[in-house]
């Protein structure tokens, strides 16, 4: 009996050690909290708590809003300002409870260390500048009752990645992402129908934008500056390529202009350098002043009949135009012509060829094809032959021209032999490592370097994928020679070779 009560206190003790050894699991504490909103009889309430969680609920079963703060993007909080505002910084979550419908304009403005929002699914008004300035903020998944995202609502959020576009959206604002220069796609929903003025302005990183064919509206500068574009599909349903819609999309090199456009606006594609070529559809009437200006590599252009105004410059410093292919006759064309001349004749750069009475239908009629120098699309390797892409300047037929494989040029690798000293007090108590850069001078190689040892005593080793040399303990004194063969594996353009080297390691 008594071996059985000290097993028990025994296993009690055990017991009492491990619960004080156990971590203490302790809750956040609220350090500020709040009314934020109200409803008919109850209030919308929010706490900060110490771990930077922002939560806001409404009080009751009904449902809550958040109210409207400040409404001037760019000046400083006087008054009505979000009561967590002085406490901003100390913001890094944002949580909105189940029963929030509303978000009021600038709630959350440069809370610059919030990196993480969840928004309910029941939300359906957001105000203007909710997330302006969020600057850490790097995803959001928008709820698919919310219709609209208005003027600034993620501008200058400079970290923000990712976006889940709601399914339900109509429109975006003005501004609505300017500035997310790290945003790298936006999959606008069917039935959208608005993207307004600058609503992706300076969204650098972005390389894809998917606009639905519900769209009938892009507003002034809503892709401006969107550097990473290559392609873009308009919607069918534009009729107007609004002012500066692409333009600064430097590496966009693609564009289809729906066939109901009519109007091509002041500098809808300004500085879209690496774009070719062009085909206006046969709707255009206008084409807007600096519409194409800057489009450096544009060779050439399809202008319909149908264009009958072409404006100030509209081909400014479009250095590589060198053919327009026309659809009306000589007469037509010398009463819309001055712009597409203009600014040119200082340049020493080779005059405009027009081709009249061009129709995309048109039958080749080319005997003898004129190819222009052809665009490479695929460049030749040592191993591998490259293509050109070749376009005649008259039908526009085009054909592919073989490039030749440039073949493997000879390995320059270079190696040279030292003489290394290893000190034999050292050597007596522990083996000696030298790296291969001590004891040889290897240039040029191309490819891979492996080590591979030829000759040399017995105690010396080196290793193959680093080529260090290590000296057992214990070795005489005196001077070992030590040949190493030297690999490098070359590459596409470089054939394997290989270099014996000497090398001397002197135990002194």
């Amino acid at each position: 009996m008594k071996s059985a009560g000290k097993q028990t206190a025994g296993l009690l003790f055990v017991i009492a050690v491990c619960l004080l050894l156990m971590p203490v699991i302790t809750q956040a504490k609220t350090i500020a909290s709040g009314n934020c909103g109200y409803i008919i009889d109850h209030e919308t309430v929010w706490t900060l708590d110490d771990s930077g969680t922002l939560t806001i609920t409404a009080a009751g079963k009904e449902d809550g809003i958040v109210s409207n703060f400040y409404s001037d993007a760019y000046s400083n909080f006087t008054d009505n300002c979000p009561p967590w505002y002085s406490r901003r910084d100390k913001i890094t979550s944002v949580v909105i409870g189940d029963n929030i419908v509303e978000i009021g304009d600038y709630a959350f403005y440069r809370c610059r260390n919030l990196k993480r929002v969840k928004l309910p699914g029941q939300l359906k008004k957001m105000g203007e500048g909710v997330f302006f300035e969020c600057e850490n903020l790097v995803s959001v998944a928008l709820p698919d009752n919310l219709t609209d995202i208005r003027e600034y609502t993620f501008g200058f959020c400079s970290s923000l990645e990712s976006v889940v576009f709601p399914k339900n959206l109509k429109s975006i604002g003005y501004n609505a992402f300017g500035f997310c220069k790290k945003l790298k796609e936006a999959a606008l929903p069917d039935g959208m129908q608005t993207i307004g003025e600058d609503a992706f302005y300076y969204c650098e990183g972005m390389k894809r934008i998917t606009i639905p064919e519900s769209v009938t509206n892009i507003g002034k500068h809503a892709l401006c500056n969107c550097i990473s574009l290559k392609t873009v599909s308009l919607p069918k349903t534009l009729t107007k390529i609004d002012y500066g819609v692409l333009s600064g999309c430097s590496g966009l090199t693609e564009i289809r202009i729906p066939e109901n456009v009519t109007e091509i606006a002041y500098n809808a594609f300004d500085g879209c350098s690496s774009l070719s070529s062009i085909t206006i559809p046969d709707k255009v009437k206008t084409i807007g002043d600096n519409a194409f200006s800057f489009c450096t590599r544009l060779e050439h252009i399809k202008i319909p009949k149908s264009v009958n105004a072409i404006g100030t410059e509209a081909f400014y410093y479009c250095d590589q135009l060198k053919r327009i292919y026309y659809g009306g006759t000589k007469s037509d064309w010398d009463k819309i012509k001055n712009a597409v001349y203009e600014d040119r004749e200082d340049e020493e750069i080779s005059p405009v060829t027009v081709i009249f009475n061009y129709t995309s239908d048109a039958p080749k009629v080319c005997r003898t094809h004129v190819w222009d120098s052809g665009k490479t699309i695929k460049e030749p390797t040592a191993k591998k032959n490259g293509y050109k892409k070749l376009t005649c300047t008259v039908c526009l037929e085009t054909d592919i021209e073989v490039l030749p494989k440039l073949g493997l040029q000879k390995n320059p690798l270079s190696v040279k032999g030292r003489t290394v000293k290893v000190k034999y007090k050292k050597l007596k108590k522990k083996a000696q490592v030298i790296k291969i850069s001590k004891a040889a001078v290897i240039q040029k190689a191309e490819g891979k370097v492996t080590y591979k040892k030829v000759k040399g005593n017995r105690k010396i080793t080196v290793n193959k994928k680093s080529g260090k040399i290590t000296v057992k303990k214990k070795l005489a004194k005196g001077t070992y020679p030590l040949k190493i063969k030297i690999k490098a594996a070359g590459n596409m353009e470089y054939e394997k070779g290989s270099k014996t080297v000497t090398v001397k390691i002197k135990v002194r």
